[in-house]
């Protein structure tokens, strides 16, 4: 090869070099607005960094798929499927308590969380669902949660 082959492949090559780098920014500013980026009410309980990024996934869109989730989680590594399904179950798991499900989408291998629900966790005011609703059973509880007699709100 001539110099002046190898100086315009080397010139091509710096080139894409660039190329390559504006677009692994524009990745990065994708999942950036990919993940939303709410904060999330006092009464949402203590996530792990990955229950997390399946809930601002779950926030940011109506339907989640397994492999948008993975997207999320693994940035496109090759990960069993099964591991979204667990982080959506610890997810769920937590969220019990506050009233917030998440709901399978049967024969399309994906889940939606309700509206009210991502509306509400999107409001850093909001109350809990489960606050909203009013004492446990009629009675009136502590903040441990132990019902005691005859008190008044």
């Amino acid at each position: 090869m001539s110099d002046m082959t190898t100086e315009l492949m080397q010139a091509r090559l710096r080139q894409q070099a660039g190329r390559i780098a504006e677009l692994e920014e524009e990745l990065r500013q994708v999942r950036q607005m990919l993940i939303s980026s709410v904060q999330l009410p006092r009464w949402v309980p203590y996530l792990s960094r990955s229950e997390e990024t399946v809930l601002r996934h779950f926030l940011a869109r109506d339907t989640v798929t397994i492999e948008g989730l993975r997207y999320a989680l693994y940035q496109g590594q090759a990960r069993d499927e099964h591991i979204c399904h667990v982080w959506i179950c610890r997810l769920r798991k937590k969220l019990k308590p506050t009233g917030v499900t998440i709901d399978v989408e049967w024969g399309r291998a994906a889940y939606s969380m309700p509206k009210e629900f991502r509306d509400l966790i999107c409001d850093p005011l909001s109350v809990s669902p489960v606050q909203s609703a009013g004492p446990i059973g009629g009675a009136d509880h502590d903040h441990q949660g132990i019902a005691t007699a005859g008190a008044g709100v």
